[in-house]
């Protein structure tokens, strides 16, 4: 989906977890990022301004999303339970689980000590 050659280690991961988040939304992934570069498509302010025409799930998805990128969505926690599904709620766990276990190493479990 994504031509990014210049992308980091870390922008790779990054995008494997929200594409986790977003494996039932992948029109999201191209409305938030370039196709070319490792980028936001627009500021995060923007894009969350853009997302009003989305239902309050794909905002929150969206909102998580950011704050895998950069920690500029300021999704909250009540929002996951409040306005995801079942199956869109298991996303954001398996991606935080994934970041969790990539970042610290943890083998099968995340956050390892």
């Amino acid at each position: 989906m994504f031509c990014w050659k210049s992308a980091q280690d870390y922008e790779w991961r990054q995008i494997e977890a929200i594409s986790l988040v977003l494996s039932k939304h992948y029109k999201l992934l191209e409305f938030l990022f370039e196709k070319q570069r490792p980028r936001l498509r627009r500021s995060p302010e923007d894009l969350l301004e853009e997302s009003l025409c989305f239902s309050s799930g794909e905002r929150t998805l969206i909102r998580v999303a950011l704050d895998f990128w950069s920690g500029s969505g300021n999704a909250k926690i009540w929002e996951l339970f409040e306005t995801l599904d079942q199956g869109n709620f298991e996303n954001v766990l398996v991606g935080l689980q994934y970041l969790g276990v990539k970042s610290h190493g943890g083998g099968d479990q995340p956050f390892a000590n």
